[in-house]
C-alpha cells in the first residue's frame, strides 16, 4: 500500500476548513487496511488479563503515551531556539509592534528580505536605550525570556496530548523486531482484527494512521503560521499520531482518544488518572497468534478461551525453511 495518501490525509486533517477535514476523514477511512494486528506482552500478571479481556469481552485497552517506549512519543518538539523563526509572515509582528514604533520606523524593518535580523536588532537597541542596559545583554534576555514562554506552550499542549489514550496497531503480523519488542520476545501473542467489523463511527473515526517523519512536528510553529485564523481541526491529534521514521518498520496504526471521550468536565478528571490506562468496548479479535516462545500454560489457557468462543488459533514456529504459522 503506497504511502502518499497519508501526506494528502495529514494536509486536509490540519486545515481550518470544515470541507478539507471532512475528506480527511473519508481518505483515512477508505485506506483502512481490513486486517489490524496487536501485538500483547502476557507473562505480568495485569498484561494477561488485559489481553484476555481483550479477547473474551472485545475490550480495547488504551494506555497511557508517557509509558511508550519511544520518549517522543505524542510529543511536540521546538524546531528553532531563536524566536524569531515562528514568525514566518512578519505581518502579525509588525502589527502588534505598531505602538513602539512609527510607520516609517516599521517599513525600514518589516519591507526587507532579512526582517528577522533587523527586527532583533532594533528592538534591542530600543530597550537598551530606554532601560540603559548593555545592548548585548538585551538580545540574549529577550530571545531567553520569549523562548521560555514558547517551551511553556509547548509543554501545555504535550500535557493534553498526553491525556490522550492510545492502543496501538501494526499491518503485519509477521513482524520479527514487533514480536520482540511487543511480545516479549515471541512469548506473546497477536490479536487479528478484522476491520470491516468496526460499525462504530467513532472507532473509524479515531482509528488512524502513524505518520513517520524526518523531523518531529513542532505544534507552535503551526499555531504561530494559523494566527488570526481558526486552529487545524486536527492538530492535537497530529501529535499523537506522528513518530521518527527509524519507527517506520512498525507499520502502526492507533485509536487515539482525548481525555474528553471519557470524562464530560476537567473537574471530573481523577487525581489518579495519569497513572492509569483506560478500557473501551471494541470488537473481538478474529484470529489470535501465539508467539513461538509463548509457555505451554499460557499456550494452553488461551486455546481453551479461544476454542470456547470460537476464534481461530494459530502458532508461529521456527523450522529450517523459515518462520511458519500453522
Amino acid at each position: 500500500m503506497s504511502n502518499d495518501w497519508k501526506e494528502t490525509f495529514i494536509r486536509l486533517y490540519l486545515s481550518d476548513n470544515h470541507n478539507d477535514y471532512s475528506a480527511a476523514l473519508a481518505l483515512k477511512k477508505s485506506n483502512l487496511p481490513t486486517k489490524l494486528y496487536r501485538y500483547r506482552s502476557i507473562e505480568a500478571t495485569d498484561n494477561f488479563i488485559h489481553a484476555m479481556n481483550e479477547m473474551k469481552k472485545g475490550e480495547l485497552f488504551l494506555s497511557q503515551p508517557a509509558n511508550f517506549n519511544d520518549a517522543f512519543d505524542s510529543f511536540s518538539v521546538l524546531s528553532s531556539k531563536n524566536y524569531l523563526d515562528y514568525w514566518k509572515n512578519p505581518s502579525p509582528l509588525r502589527e502588534s509592534m505598531k505602538n513602539h514604533f512609527s510607520e516609517d520606523e516599521l517599513s525600514a524593518i518589516f519591507d526587507r528580505e532579512d526582517w528577522r535580523e533587523v527586527y532583533a536588532k532594533t528592538a534591542a537597541e530600543r530597550i537598551a536605550t530606554e532601560n540603559n542596559i548593555k545592548l548585548d545583554d538585551v538580545a540574549e534576555v529577550l530571545n531567553a525570556a520569549i523562548m521560555e514562554q514558547l517551551i511553556d506552550l509547548n509543554n501545555a499542549f504535550n500535557k493534553m496530548v498526553r491525556m490522550s489514550r492510545i492502543a496501538c496497531f501494526t499491518e503485519s503480523h509477521t513482524n520479527l523486531p514487533m514480536w520482540t519488542h511487543y511480545a516479549n520476545e515471541q512469548q506473546g501473542i497477536c490479536f487479528e482484527y478484522d476491520t470491516g467489523k468496526l460499525t462504530e463511527p467513532f472507532h473509524t473515526s479515531r482509528m488512524f494512521p502513524v505518520l513517520y517523519v524526518e523531523k518531529m512536528l513542532d505544534v507552535v510553529f503551526e499555531l504561530f503560521q494559523s494566527r488570526n485564523k481558526k486552529p487545524p481541526f486536527g492538530l492535537l491529534d497530529s501529535i499523537a499520531i506522528q513518530k521518527h521514521q527509524d519507527w517506520s518498520y512498525e507499520k502502526e496504526w492507533r485509536i487515539v482518544y482525548p481525555v474528553g471521550a471519557f470524562y464530560f468536565s476537567p473537574n471530573d478528571v481523577p487525581p489518579d488518572y495519569d497513572q492509569q490506562g483506560m478500557h473501551i468496548r471494541f470488537i473481538r479479535p478474529s484470529k489470535v497468534y501465539l508467539g513461538y516462545n509463548v509457555s505451554t500454560d499460557i499456550e494452553n489457557s488461551i486455546r481453551d478461551t479461544a476454542n470456547a468462543i470460537e476464534i481461530e488459533i494459530m502458532k508461529l514456529k521456527v523450522t529450517p525453511y523459515g518462520l511458519s504459522i500453522t
